[in-house]
């Protein structure tokens, strides 16, 4: 006959694959927390090498003025991102102490007449390997006076 109870007590005290059992257990966690330190040193580089483009931009810009085709290949030319959407446009803008008002083309703030800027928008397209909720990457903006 069948006895449960010495069949339990037998499987209680045998060590065999124990090994193997825990590293069963663990090793999903462990490979989401390699993918996870993989996914967040990728957004950080994508995320600086994204910054460093906009700002290669906006030197551009200061420095030649306003050619939006010369300074988006300035940009672009400056990183190692592939494909990135790289966005280039001339706004109008008040500048304050901290910050800028955007206005109409010729308006008028309190100090004289809105500035001309350029703004440069880099938008690396960054996507994970784990599928986690916020590990995207920004877009990196850059904006510099220009007149």
């Amino acid at each position: 006959m069948f006895d449960l109870a010495a069949v339990l007590k037998r499987a209680r005290r045998c060590q065999q694959g124990i090994a193997g059992i825990e590293f069963a257990l663990l090793s999903p966690i462990l490979v989401a927390l390699v993918f996870g330190i993989i996914d967040l040193g990728t957004a950080t580089y994508v995320k600086r090498e994204a910054q460093a483009a906009a700002q290669a931009g906006a030197q551009f810009a200061l420095i030649a003025g306003w050619e939006p085709a010369d300074i988006q290949a300035a940009a672009a030319n400056s990183s190692t991102l592939t494909a990135p959407t790289i966005a280039v446009e001339q706004v109008w803008a008040c500048a304050a102490a901290d910050s800028l008002t955007y206005v109409a083309e010729g308006s008028s703030c309190s100090g004289g007449t809105a500035g001309t800027y350029v703004r440069i928008t880099v938008d690396p397209h960054f996507t994970p390997i784990l599928p986690l909720e916020g590990l995207g990457v920004a877009p990196a903006v850059a904006i510099v006076r220009i007149e």
